[in-house]
């Protein structure tokens, strides 16, 4: 079974409302910027870098490097797809295909009824059991591994980590 997922991107708050939150930053961060009001709209300037307005569809986030960060929508999504891990069902090919696959083992051959596996990508090392989702991006990549410890329902599982069910086939 295969659940195609979007996921909105993280973190973003919209500037209108938050000006305040946008000035003490800028002013913390940077030795070179200005804040300008002309009746509602309030535009922030950092010289060299960026400016943008409090409009509604401007949505901003203050990164870890000092940076402020802004999109245009608040909805920019990422799709997604979410497999339900069987290891006897056909859409466990979809792992051996992700670009990012390195290994799948069984981790307990004396016992094998807790049917643990290991996963390694090319960047991450997943330890993947029944009813675990796996999650790959647009790309075919393998991003994640949801853990479903408590047989949650997919829908409650996927939503309690920012994902949306677009499609379940």
């Amino acid at each position: 079974m295969r659940i195609k997922l979007e996921k909105k991107a993280e973190e973003y708050k919209p500037v209108k409302g938050n000006e305040e939150e946008i000035i003490n930053h800028l002013f913390d961060h940077y030795g070179e910027c200005y804040v300008e009001k002309y009746n509602e709209e309030v535009s922030f300037h950092i010289p060299n870098k960026s400016f943008f307005v409090n409009d509604e569809t401007t949505f901003f986030k203050c990164g870890k490097d000092g940076e402020i960060h802004t999109v245009k929508d608040k909805y920019k999504f990422k799709n997604y797809v979410a497999v339900p891990f069987d290891a006897s069902d056909k859409d466990m090919l979809r792992i051996f295909q992700a670009p990012n696959f390195v290994s799948f083992k069984r981790k307990h051959v004396v016992a094998p009824s807790l049917k643990e596996w290991g996963l390694t990508t090319t960047t991450k090392l997943f330890t993947v059991r029944y009813r675990d989702i796996l999650i790959f991006d647009e790309d075919g990549k393998i991003v994640d591994c949801l853990m479903n410890g408590q047989n949650k329902p997919y829908e409650c599982l996927l939503a309690c980590n920012d994902y949306i069910v677009e499609q379940d086939d």
